[in-house]
């Protein structure tokens, strides 16, 4: 059985990857046995805070002070002060979900795009970049694949991420493959965009900015696991995107029948020329 001391280095390891995903599952396994260890709180903070949640590392260490860890008051004031900018960046996102909503793609890119261009401010949370990625792919103007070679590590990284990429190009080598069938590939994770994989509105209490640690700890809804919640679409919209999503999968179901075949007839060709030459 692992060890306390072995699943903390696991995860400083991870940290040290860029691997947060791995991290915060390490960090949460320990602080399950043990909730009130200082260190484990403050190293969930950082991550948090390198993952752009501001509130979830601010909650991290709400019961941490210097004595637990060195310099956390300052981190925490340092972090307190670009509060005001998360807001603003939460708010941007918010307003580009609702456009998402209303089916205004090409604005809602322009939106998210705008989010991007902020991470060498501040780190930026997953959902930003996923948004932007999937919004890439379906409109089909860019090549994400080049796109993401922007992002920073810890997005590349990342499950949900990494998963969708490694469908992108496997759509983009079968379109190789075959030479002219053309597959949409944003069809599919349209389906998985719009109907909660992601694009969730974060909801603020108020426009007030955070100015003190007690302000703080008086909140009771500031941003919190936001990443679970879901858009609920009607109902006729859900199955409209289910039909074309079932379309995808019988274009792709041709696909590979047309593979197979051609890589059939070029066997046959290979024996054909074989016998005219012998």
């Amino acid at each position: 059985m692992e060890s306390i001391t072995d699943k903390y280095e696991d995860a400083l390891f991870h940290i040290e990857q860029e691997e947060y995903e791995e991290s915060l599952e390490k960090l949460n396994e320990i602080l399950q046995h043990t909730p009130i260890h200082p260190q484990v709180k403050w190293t969930l903070g950082l991550v948090y805070a390198s993952l752009g949640l501001p509130y979830k590392a601010l909650d991290a260490w709400k019961n941490i002070s210097d004595i637990d860890s060195d310099s956390v008051s300052s981190y925490r004031d340092r972090l307190i002060t670009i509060l005001p900018l998360y807001q603003s960046l939460i708010e941007v996102y918010n307003k580009g979900i609702s456009l998402i909503r209303e089916n205004e793609l090409q604005k809602a890119m322009y939106l998210f795009d705008e989010l991007i261009s902020h991470q060498s401010e501040v780190p930026l949370p997953l959902d930003f970049y996923k948004t932007n990625l999937l919004l890439t792919i379906i409109l089909q103007k860019t090549n994400p694949l080049l796109k993401v070679q922007a992002y920073p590590k810890y997005v590349l990284n990342h499950s949900s991420v990494s998963t969708i990429l490694s469908d992108l190009k496997t759509f983009k080598e079968n379109e190789r493959r075959l030479k002219g069938k053309k597959l949409n590939i944003g069809i599919g994770i349209a389906l998985l965009l719009f109907v909660g994989t992601i694009g969730t509105t974060i909801v603020l209490e108020s426009n007030k900015s955070i100015t003190s640690k007690e302000s703080l700890n008086d909140k009771k809804s500031v941003v919190e696991s936001y990443e679970n919640d879901e858009i609920h679409l009607p109902e006729e919209k859900i199955f409209e995107l289910s039909n074309r999503n079932t379309h995808l999968k019988d274009s792709n179901n041709q696909l590979t029948f047309d593979l197979k075949k051609l890589n059939n007839d070029l066997v046959e060709a290979k024996k054909t020329k074989s016998l005219l030459t012998a």
